[in-house]
């Protein structure tokens, strides 16, 4: 039964504060800043986007009033903005909502990546309300991405990352849509720039500029069998038996996975030299062990080659080497230069442990010297019919 108390706080006339609201810009727009009674009784000040930066002057002073009177109409009326919704932004379900998700249901990689793009895109939308995003707001957020230098590539992360965000923000029916749907960028985005492959003489010249024997076998494990570099972190020694290397696994950003980034990355490589001699060098250093990781960080974990390539590769790599890119180029020097000798796509495909379509895609290439035997093969057919 409810206290007389509770009776008369429920009857008791709600005072009613008319706002005017503060203009404030930021980097991504103008926001309007506002305090929202909850039901509570709390008050909160909380910003909502208002419109963009290149918005004339008469413009912005016409949402806000009528943003302004939205809001105290919607106070006269009794309905509170936690009733109406419009107080989360898109950062505050990110933290209270989609990364608890994200940890629970996706892989250790796919969120720590997640994290890394996010850290750049919430400065850009993270203070702008979740419910009141609309597809022109995305499409336009996605056009200033281009207009600062965004890739095609990349845009499309920002989207995927963002759509997937709304989608659970749906199935949790805290809006009715997910706004990045056909949202679109009004400016084309530029392609990605082309993969380098380093040369065979650069791959030996990086080689040979490197000191330890750690580092000069990471690089040989990229640059010449063509893997991943978080499948050569992920290494075992118990892989690296007899005249092959099986990979099994992959310690991306140094966390040991025990899968590949798909299944057909589970694959053989025959061991060939310099490797060979890199593997039994390194081994007799480690005191030849028989099992454990291959790239031990001292502290029985897999080391995060990026950061074992700032350190220990790059600094003689790129004395040696004036295209430098990292070591995944090493990767694509190996696929790319087996595409080119063998004159086909299958020893990059099994190689590169991708699909056929992928390897064809981004390792076969147009080369001068194969279009010349070719025609000159095609030269000497015609002759023996022309003869006739």
């Amino acid at each position: 039964m409810a206290t007389t108390e509770t009776l008369l706080r429920a009857n008791r006339k709600r005072r009613v504060r008319e706002q005017k609201g503060t203009l404030v810009e930021r980097r991504d727009g103008f926001y309007l800043r506002y305090y929202i009674d909850g039901q509570d009784g709390t008050r909160r000040k909380v910003s909502e986007w208002l419109c963009d930066l290149d918005t004339k002057k008469k413009l912005i002073e016409i949402k806000l009033k009528q943003r302004i009177f939205e809001i105290n109409t919607q106070a006269e009326n009794g309905v509170t903005a936690e009733a109406v919704v419009v107080d989360q932004t898109i950062a505050d379900f990110w933290e209270k909502n989609y990364i608890p998700w994200c940890e629970a249901n996706l892989a250790k990689s796919t969120v720590r990546g997640y994290k890394k793009l996010w850290a750049v895109l919430e400065p850009r939308v993270g203070s702008r309300s979740l419910q009141k995003f609309r597809r022109v707001e995305a499409s336009d957020f996605l056009t200033s991405l281009v207009k600062d230098g965004w890739n095609n590539n990349s845009m499309k992360h920002a989207k995927f990352l963002l759509s997937g965000l709304y989608s659970r923000a749906v199935s949790r029916d805290i809006v009715p849509a997910n706004p990045m749907t056909d949202a679109k960028s009004d400016v084309p985005a530029p392609p990605p720039k082309e993969r380098i492959a380093y040369t065979d003489a650069e791959v030996v010249a990086v080689l040979h500029a490197l000191d330890r024997p750690d580092a000069k076998l990471l690089w040989a494990l990229c640059s010449i069998l063509g893997m991943r570099p978080s499948e050569a972190a992920g290494l075992l020694w118990e892989c690296c038996s007899g005249d092959r290397i099986r990979i099994e696994r992959a310690a991306p950003d140094g966390v040991m996975q025990e899968f590949t980034k798909s299944d057909r990355g589970k694959r053989q490589l025959l061991l060939i030299e310099p490797v060979r001699s890199l593997l039994n060098a390194w081994k007799a250093a480690c005191s030849d062990p028989a099992t454990g990781l291959v790239f031990d960080n001292g502290e029985g974990q897999p080391i995060d080659h990026s950061v074992f390539v700032g350190h220990w590769i790059a600094p003689g790599a790129k004395k040696a080497c004036s295209r430098w890119s990292g070591l995944y180029s090493g990767r694509h020097a190996t696929l790319t230069g087996l595409a080119i000798q063998t004159g086909d796509a299958g020893a990059s495909h099994q190689v590169g442990g991708n699909s056929r379509e992928v390897a064809e895609r981004n390792y076969v290439h147009p080369v001068q010297e194969a279009g010349d035997a070719g025609l000159r093969l095609r030269e000497a057919a015609l002759a023996t019919l022309i003869q006739r």
